[in-house]
């Protein structure tokens, strides 16, 4: 898992803008901290680490940036019927605060 982890923050140093970067740093922190110290049985360590590889795979397809990254942040229409109300409520709220984010930069230029 440390070797998965360490894949990921270099895949984000190397495809990632900067704001990005510092947002997804922060959850895979977050993330790989609280599987480490919660009660994770064996199969959700493995649930766990396919679906960071599977996340690693998107960002950096050729392994060590030698592809294309796939930040288009479409989810498929599998992947969102599989949530929770839950996760589906936080990823509209996601979403909204995204949009929000380029129009207050808009906003914050247009006053000065």
């Amino acid at each position: 898992m440390l070797a998965l982890y360490r894949q990921i923050l270099r895949a984000h140093r190397k495809q990632l803008p900067p704001p990005m970067r510092v947002l997804g740093d922060g959850y895979a922190s977050l993330e790989f901290r609280q599987h480490l110290e919660g009660k994770t049985t064996q199969k959700q360590w493995r649930e766990f680490g396919a679906e960071w590889s599977k996340y690693l795979g998107a960002i950096d397809p050729g392994g060590t940036a030698g592809g294309a990254a796939n930040l288009s942040g479409q989810l498929s229409a599998e992947t969102i019927a599989n949530m929770s109300d839950e996760q589906r409520a936080t990823l509209e709220k996601l979403r909204l605060e995204a949009m929000s984010f380029g129009t207050e930069t808009t906003m914050e230029e247009d006053e000065k």
